[in-house]
């Protein structure tokens, strides 16, 4: 992996039992445990290094946790923290020794202190961390039945810890109680740190972190660190961690509740909070309250500059002494109900036109609307961020049949995501673009699932949303092209061969386009011809062979362009073998075939490749079955045979892959028949029977 791409240490961990991944990881690992239960069965503990590891006691997005000991030293116990991306070239190599060393930096007596660090056989980095014996803060204070002042001075010493690490350039990033342990002797320790670099000499406000990624916890979670690149992550961005942490100790809930991103990305500013009034048991006051909020104001210059003000702060509301945090105006305030309660505002207003205020009711209202549009504003692109970094995700992931239902899952949130904004369609067309690319994008990922008819529900609503983009705005390239998309992958070709043939017209040279049109001309040409309509058909499918030698000087550059020029040899191959000029036919088909081999179809990241080679075999079977070539006849099975064993491995879960094999096996049998060979065709079509039923059990 790329190190860009290699997770820092900020991926919190919840202390749950080992799922299916754990135990996926510990596999990878040379290891089996028992998928039942959190300790291993009959046998030794696993081993790492000098380390013994005995239970899963956490886990991460990225990582996992083991309670272990050391074979040298058995009455120590350790947090062995294993990540399960692997590191594979030097650079990310470098970047994890780099973490790690300034890691080593934070020796302070309330953070968990790492003892040492490695790297597996298999590539996964890991460190030693010191064991915790406690509980979560949060947990702890409950269990504990702290007073509020309790609470508060449990703080005062994570605060010395956070300023040690900012001090040292290393920023949290994911600060939350259950990032907090509380040991035995009501110690507090932070656990779980991100890592950052200064971006200047001498700075000790502004920080940057290694991926660009979201980083964080979503409850817990400051907006610079939600939407990503809105504002810079810097020590600020963990007094909002801290002031999330101090809101959950006084009145024992998290600050914001979300069930997922998208829910995150729609509602966050609707879900600040702006008091503390009647949210736990415990009575906060004012002072307190408004030290809180300061921490977590969603523009960052509201909050405290350093951990080291805010501990002061605390301390000062401890000794009794006035503190410079002050509550929110009535201004402010009444804006922030206005987000998060428009009903109560809408009441208020209703309470000043009895009163006969009607200018404040006039002015009121406005300030409504305008704050609703910026709301608007901030969900339309939070949803549009959403779905570029999900296109990215699939574009680095390609059709990875490990992630390929967990992107269905993400699409259908996003979707009915920007259902709830779809009176915003016709004022913006980048929103509406977006959301037509998804439908569309589930459309392709129902039909690779072999869920055709599912498909083409989602093709049909992205068609539906790219037409009313088109009808709107004209001009807009993207939509155009997107409508062809839609109505190709819904077989209505005159619609597309339209769409398509206008924008190879509008934008000449663009070969994008004319890929497109080749593809689409083929397919109308073909689709005609199957339905007797031949004369026609050929003349359309003469129109996509004349563009193909626009694509055959870029090959080296656009590799996909042989697909088009593989095809057009295919359709010279189907019209000499009408006349009868067979020979000349293989020819074609075997330049054809040529084509993939040379594209690298066995190594291919699209499954729809190993379908469209194997129906070229398919073709190439027949022509040799007719010139009575048994040895060509062997030699394209065999292929095939070849392609579908290692595609069953490559694209598992790909209906495609199982069809484009009974093709080839379905001409392989009438050849069979045709030379007299009864058994050998039996047994063809048995294999035949065993792949149709493993494609169907994938349908179910």
């Amino acid at each position: 992996m790329a190190a860009d791409d290699w997770p820092t240490f900020q991926d919190g961990l919840a202390p749950e039992p080992p799922s299916d991944d754990d135990l996926s990881l510990v596999d990878s690992l040379h290891a089996a445990w028992d998928e039942d239960d959190t300790h291993r069965g009959a046998g030794e503990p696993w081993t790492l290094a000098d380390y013994e590891l005995h239970c899963c006691i956490g886990r991460g997005g990225t990582c996992r946790v083991f309670r272990a000991t050391r074979r040298s030293d058995p009455r120590t116990v350790y947090a062995v923290k294993i990540y399960t991306l692997t590191i594979d070239n030097e650079e990310s190599r470098l970047r994890f020794g780099r973490e790690v060393q300034a890691l080593t930096e934070l020796d302070h007596p309330h953070i968990a202190a790492l003892v040492d660090h490695g790297i597996t056989e298999q590539g996964h980095p890991f460190v030693v961390l010191q064991y915790i014996d406690g509980l979560r803060l949060d947990e702890y204070c409950i269990r504990e039945e702290l007073t509020l002042e309790q609470r508060i001075r449990l703080l005062l010493p994570i605060c010395d810890a956070l300023q040690f690490a900012h001090d040292r350039g290393i920023l949290h990033r994911d600060l939350k109680p259950g990032n907090i342990l509380v040991d035995r002797d009501g110690r507090p320790y932070l656990t779980d740190f991100g890592l950052s670099k200064p971006q200047r000499a001498g700075s000790t406000d502004t920080l940057h972190t290694g991926t660009g990624a979201v980083m964080g916890t979503l409850n817990y979670m400051a907006p610079e660190q939600l939407f990503v690149g809105s504002a810079p992550v810097t020590t600020r961005t963990d007094i909002f961690g801290l002031g999330a942490v101090m809101y959950t100790l006084l009145t024992d809930q998290p600050p914001m509740r979300f069930v997922g991103f998208i829910d995150a990305a729609k509602w966050y500013y609707h879900r600040l909070p702006t008091s503390l009034k009647h949210q736990g048991k415990l009575r906060v006051p004012r002072q307190l309250e408004a030290i809180c909020l300061k921490c977590l104001s969603a523009n960052a210059e509201r909050r405290y500059r350093t951990v080291r003000a805010f501990q002061l702060e605390l301390q000062r509301f401890l000794d009794g002494d006035s503190v410079s945090a002050r509550g929110f105006s009535v201004v402010r305030r009444m804006s922030l109900l206005a987000q998060q309660y428009p009903w109560l505002i809408r009441s208020t207003a209703a309470l000043l036109v009895a009163l006969a205020l009607l200018v404040a009711v006039f002015f009121g209202l406005w300030q409504r609307s305008e704050a609703s549009r910026q709301r608007a504003d901030r969900s339309a692109a939070a949803l549009k961020r959403a779905m570029r970094e999900l296109s990215r995700h699939v574009r680095q992931q390609g059709q990875s049949p490990e992630t390929i239902h967990e992107r269905r899952t993400q699409l259908q949130i996003i979707s009915r995501s920007f259902d709830d904004v779809a009176a915003d369609f016709d004022n913006d067309p980048e929103l509406l673009f977006s959301a037509a690319q998804t439908d569309f994008m589930l459309g392709r990922i129902e039909c690779y699932l072999g869920n055709q008819t599912a498909g083409r529900r989602w093709y049909a609503r992205a068609a539906s949303k790219f037409q009313r983009l088109v009808d709107r705005y004209p001009d807009h390239e993207e939509g155009r092209f997107g409508l062809y998309h839609a109505l190709n992958s819904l077989t209505r070709y005159k619609e597309a061969v339209d769409v398509i043939e206008a924008l190879v017209h509008d934008y000449p040279g663009n070969l994008d386009y004319v890929d497109a049109a080749c593809t689409t001309l083929f397919l109308r040409g073909r689709t005609l011809i199957n339905k007797g309509r031949e004369a026609e058909g050929w003349a359309i499918i003469e129109r996509a062979i004349a563009l193909v030698p626009q694509l055959e000087p870029h090959v080296d550059r656009y590799p996909r362009f042989r697909r088009k020029i593989a095809e057009a040899r295919s359709f010279e191959a189907q019209r000499l073998a009408k006349q009868g000029r067979l020979e000349q036919a293989q020819e074609h088909l075997e330049a054809a075939l040529q084509q993939y081999r040379d594209f690298g179809v066995l190594n291919s990241p699209v499954a729809g490749e190993t379908l469209e080679f194997d129906l070229l075999l398919a073709q190439a079977i027949t022509i040799a079955a007719r010139r009575g070539s048994a040895e060509d006849v062997e030699r394209y099975r065999r292929e095939a045979e070849q392609l579908y064993e290692q595609a069953q491995q490559r694209y598992t879960g790909y209906v495609a892959v199982y069809f484009g094999y009974e093709v080839v096996l379905e001409s392989y049998v009438k050849y069979l028949k045709s030379a007299g060979d009864d058994m050998g065709a039996r047994e063809a079509q048995q294999r035949l029977e065993e792949v149709a039923q493993l494609a169907q059990s994938l349908k179910k």
